[in-house]
């Protein structure tokens, strides 16, 4: 942790002159944010790192039931030195911003006061100082994720509202605030049950599988379930736990590819309200031309288990996105 003067940002002896720069100047800063879904049964997270070389990268990560559903790193666009007086903008607010500076005198405290509770966002902000090996961080209990990241409504906690603060602001200067920046914003939790480009199934279009909202069936699994599961793992997988109750199974497919490297996921749950029911996006990741050094036939495919959602279930048109060679 900070070992000198962190209000003064200095030390008595500087012989190579770190007390000259403003805590983080030459270092990084990361804000990581996990947000409960759906009443705690799943999870979002996200985790920005910002270089001061300019660099940054968003990891996200969605699951269900501890299990993860699927992940995306996305770097930062262009050349990374756009973003370096961006960065420095930040480190000066940090240290120098009435309204949300961190280091203070005396100090704000590194944690809040209790744990979260079950249906409350964690963020943590921490800045690391190359130069001077030591870090700073500090973590409080929010609402939203970092798209919407926000004080709950009962806070009054004015250290709480320099966290967030400081923590929008850093987001606003890297990946921004709109829906498109993030893979899984509005998103119902799920979990892979299974992903891959080898399965038996030749199904050219995805498939929801859902019990009757009866009550009296409501925990009968779909007719043809099982026999779809079967022909999908060729025997060779048990068939998955599913609660038809409360859960569903999606299975995102587009078919025969002859191009190895393509896969499929299912990116989001979304439900659209009572009238218009739940959306499923799904996209096709294509590599780019000849990434493959051999072309074979695959069949891309995933499958995911979410909790239940209101009828009626739909896939919405698949996106393709070209992706580098070696990764999304």
């Amino acid at each position: 942790m900070i070992l000198c003067g962190l209000a003064a940002l200095g030390c008595e002896q500087d012989p190579i002159g770190v007390g000259a720069l403003r805590f983080g100047q030459v270092g990084e800063a990361e804000v990581r944010v996990r947000t409960p879904l759906n009443g705690g049964v799943g999870w979002q997270q996200q985790v920005l790192t910002w270089e001061s070389s300019g660099a940054w990268r968003l990891f996200e990560e969605i699951g269900y039931r501890e299990v993860v559903g699927e992940q995306s790193l996305v770097p930062s666009p262009g050349i990374p030195e756009l973003f370096a007086t961006a960065y420095a903008s930040f480190i000066d607010g940090v240290n120098t911003n009435d309204g949300w500076k961190l280091f203070l005198d005396p100090a704000l405290p590194s944690a809040p006061a209790q744990p979260c509770a079950d249906a409350a966002t964690e963020v943590a902000l921490e800045i690391r100082d190359y130069r001077r090996g030591e870090d700073a961080q500090w973590s409080r209990c929010v609402a939203g994720t970092l798209r919407s990241l926000r004080l709950r409504p009962d806070e009054r906690d004015v250290t709480t509202a320099r966290v967030v603060e400081a923590a929008t602001y850093l987001r606003n200067l890297t990946v921004g605030e709109g829906d498109d920046a993030y893979a899984y914003a509005g998103s119902w939790p799920f979990a892979t049950v299974a992903k891959g480009d080898e399965t038996g199934l030749t199904l050219a279009t995805p498939r929801v599988f859902r019990s009757p909202d009866d009550a009296s069936r409501s925990r009968e699994p779909p007719a043809d379930w099982e026999a779809t599961w079967q022909t999908h793992a060729e025997g060779g997988q048990a068939l998955p736990e599913v609660d038809w109750a409360t859960e569903m199974v999606l299975l995102g497919t587009v078919g025969a590819s002859q191009e190895s490297g393509d896969t499929v996921e299912v990116r989001r749950v979304l439900y659209l309200g009572t009238e218009k029911g739940t959306q499923i996006d799904l996209v096709h990741q294509v590599p780019g031309d000849f990434c493959a050094p051999v072309s074979r036939p695959v069949h891309p495919f995933h499958i995911v288990v979410a909790p239940k959602a209101p009828a009626p279930v739909f896939f919405a048109e698949t996106k393709v996105e070209r992706v580098h060679c070696g990764g999304s």
